[in-house]
């Protein structure tokens, strides 16, 4: 694909000229009474990517013969104006390095017309702006990062997570997208956000918080999600009051999934398949968590939660604590988890127990399998839950299933100042070494019901999963080893089940290692076998590389807001019959390896 493109050359470098003749004439961008708007900087990224295949004739191959040139260039600016101060930055790509081991990234819309922006060389790449009044300040996000609002009154997490700036980036989705209004003085207590996406994957929708009391205890919440069926309506109520002498109560109560009321349902008891219809009562859920520290060594904590067939809620998870609780947004469930922390000096243990019934099991076997002609042909059962060729099911049972789970995590961290478990330790932690390290066992005990996905043509029903063990190992290390020498290392390893119930549970491995010298030098060395690839719908069809190892070296060549830095890696998987047709052709030849290098060069202004 390095073909050449006047026109997107044309306006590449127009705006490098005009990044140049800003940056020496502050008089015109200068931000005041001769013009609202100043140029803030800005950076410029040559990259280069060759890829190769163990088969050089198979059709993978012949895709990627030539090597991949990428050109990118980004301008911030500030301004001012209508009340409103802000920040924006444009981008310009000319061409796209495209990778056969990321199937999209960012810059690749210009070949790809299916994405937003698909096809134009220059975008605006992010905006933010805010006005402060008197009773209430308003900000309009575009591609900015946002946070959750559990610590904010949120029990039930109808406010997700949106900072997954560079996973979005590489399919150019612009979530989060919106506004927000922060109320002030008599308003005090009161937010509004609404837009088109709020977060990634969001319907348009409006969310309403408003908390009082006199220290903001309680919170009420209203959210409404205009999606393709009709609008989806999540009320909530929740507190957080002392309890006991160094203790905490929070509780919860949620009005969702009414809009499905009188919809029907099948279930299956002892043989039998009856049809049901949800009722007012399936869309209430409850949740409680009472916490309390006996001594400075022992707090102990047990939440108990209810959710009724529909009363589906946001995020399901959204504290800072690394764990693999398989916990689910999806109503259908009665759950119970305790544990606590126990603490001895730099040592902290914190074991957990979670326990998840369902209110309704998912279809049994021979439920499904009522019907077919075909007993392959999945997805043509008389008494399914989610075919696609009907409408979807009012609810289905499947990461929310049936569960008993027993979890401990050893943490050592002895500057509790540098918290190991916000999400920037890896770069803040000024320990000698700290680490942590946990141990999750799963019993999954009922089957899935058939999930729906997205295939080629479409959607398609999968096979259900059946109820199995699983076992995961996961830990995270930081040392530094003197005051210009930085080493981290993640690793995981256990049981991965994919969506599709064909697909047996197998186990895989992780190790990720970086050392980071002076703060310029980062070097990286990945190895991982059987793992998905890092696209949803690998793990949907349990697509997975025997063997990948990833290299790295980045030098960051200045300290400026956007710095200049030089970037290499040498990537490869091996491949089989378990990595999916994309990377293999039977009529010539199947690829048993893939490898690639890429270089990048950025030079920040």
């Amino acid at each position: 694909m390095t073909q050449d493109i006047p026109f997107a050359r044309k306006h590449l470098l127009g705006c490098l000229a005009l990044a140049v003749a800003s940056s020496y004439s502050h008089q015109v961008m200068a931000r005041g009474a001769d013009s609202p708007i100043q140029y803030l900087g800005g950076s410029l990224t040559l990259d280069y990517i060759s890829t190769k295949y163990s088969d050089p004739d198979s059709v993978p191959a012949e895709d990627h013969l030539n090597s991949e040139n990428g050109q990118s260039l980004m301008l911030d600016f500030g301004f001012v104006g209508f009340g409103f101060a802000g920040e924006t930055t444009i981008n310009a790509t000319a061409d796209s390095a495209l990778s056969a081991f990321k199937e999209a990234k960012y810059g690749d819309r210009v070949y790809d017309k299916s994405r937003q922006n698909g096809g134009q060389h220059v975008e605006i790449y992010n905006f933010s702006a805010e006005r402060y009044g008197d009773n209430a300040d308003l900000k309009l996000f575009y591609h900015v990062p946002r946070y959750h609002w559990h610590y904010e009154g949120d029990y039930f997490g109808l406010m997700k997570e949106a900072t997954s700036i560079e996973d979005s980036d590489d399919f150019n989705e612009k979530a989060p997208i919106g506004v927000e209004l922060i109320g002030k003085r008599a308003f005090d207590g009161l937010k509004i956000v609404g837009g088109k996406e709020i977060y990634w994957g969001a319907q348009s929708k409006a969310i309403a918080k408003y908390q009082f009391g006199d220290s903001k205890q309680h919170t009420l919440m209203a959210s409404v999600d205009a999606s393709n069926r009709y609008d989806e309506k999540k009320y909530s109520f929740q507190s957080e009051l002392p309890f006991g002498e160094k203790g905490n109560l929070r509780f919860g109560i949620l009005k969702s999934g009414q809009e499905k009321i009188g919809e029907s349902y099948y279930r299956s008891e002892a043989g039998t398949v009856y049809q049901d219809q949800i009722s007012d009562s399936d869309t209430w859920a409850f949740k409680a968590k009472v916490s309390e520290e006996f001594s400075p060594t022992l707090s102990l904590y047990t939440q108990f939660a209810y959710a009724g067939l529909v009363a589906d809620q946001g995020e399901a998870y959204q504290e800072v604590w690394d764990t693999n609780l398989p916990f689910s947004s999806k109503g259908n469930k009665r759950t119970i988890e305790f544990g606590g922390q126990v603490r001895n000096g730099n040592y902290m243990v914190w074991p957990r127990v979670f326990i998840r019934d369902n209110l309704v099991n998912a279809l049994s076997a021979d439920a499904e399998a009522f019907g077919r002609t075909d007993p392959n042909n999945i997805g043509t059962g008389t008494y399914l839950r989610d075919a696609p060729d009907r409408d979807d099911a009012p609810f289905i049972v499947n990461d929310n299933r049936e569960a008993r789970v027993a979890e401990v995590f050893l943490t050592y961290d002895p500057t509790p100042g540098t918290f190991f478990y916000e999400w920037d330790n890896a770069w803040k932690e000024d320990a000698p070494i700290a680490y942590n390290l946990g141990l999750t066992y799963i019993d999954y005990k009922t089957k899935a019901d058939q999930p729906v996905v997205m295939c080629d043509f479409g959607e398609c029903s999968l096979g259900a999963r059946p109820a199995e063990d699983l076992i995961r190992l996961s830990g995270r290390l930081v040392a530094n080893l003197n005051d210009d020498v930085r080493m981290n290392l993640e690793v995981e390893a256990g049981d991965q089940i994919a969506t599709d119930g064909n697909q047996a549970a197998n186990n895989f491995q992780s190790l990720k290692y970086s050392v980071t010298y002076k703060d310029v030098n980062q070097f990286g060395f990945n190895y991982m076998t059987d793992v998905y690839g890092e696209e949803d719908y690998y793990a949907d069809f349990g697509l997975r590389f025997p063997k990948v190892i990833e290299l790295f070296y980045e030098r960051r060549l200045d300290d400026g807001a956007r710095p200049s830095k030089v970037r290499f890696e040498l990537l490869q998987r091996d491949l089989d019959s378990g990595s999916g047709a994309d990377f293999g052709d039977t009529t010539n030849g199947t690829n048993d390896s893939m490898q690639e290098m890429r270089l990048s060069y950025t030079k920040g202004f």
